[in-house]
């Protein structure tokens, strides 16, 4: 959370490091400075319900665009059958972690790697966490 992001900054005296917790979307992204890395995880399904895949792509572009270097992305996966954002997920295939890969891929990154699957709350299934470089 961002409180405990922010309390792990203030116990390490980390001084260039910033953490935010807003509404995401074009308008907001768009006001955003550039980062050397970008985190963005467990948001991105809701996006895509809320405001719609070509909305959520539009803002998850612009994020990618203000990342300098790295851009950590993990989301809701399609394999997680039953919730209210499951359906918005079709695009990623019967293989969440292919089809997201080559989603990441689509965004012009010079790598995209999964470097961990994690379990969630929600369901038995575990969700990948993707290191993509510039």
């Amino acid at each position: 959370s961002y409180s405990y992001a922010s309390s792990l900054m203030r116990l390490n005296d980390v001084k260039n490091a910033s953490f935010l917790n807003f509404s995401l979307d074009i308008d907001t992204v768009s006001s955003l400075p550039d980062y050397d890395v970008i985190s963005i995880l467990s948001v991105y399904h809701h996006m895509v319900y809320f405001m719609g895949k070509d909305d959520a792509d539009t803002a998850l572009r612009i994020l990618i665009r203000k990342c300098k270097k790295t851009f950590f992305f993990e989301t809701g996966e399609f394999e997680e059958k039953g919730f209210y954002w499951t359906e918005g997920l079709s695009f990623m295939g019967p293989n969440s972690r292919d089809g997201l890969t080559n989603f990441l891929k689509d965004f012009g990154f010079s790598s995209v790697e999964a470097i961990g699957q994690n379990p969630t709350h929600l369901t038995d299934h575990k969700r990948t966490l993707f290191k993509c470089n510039k």
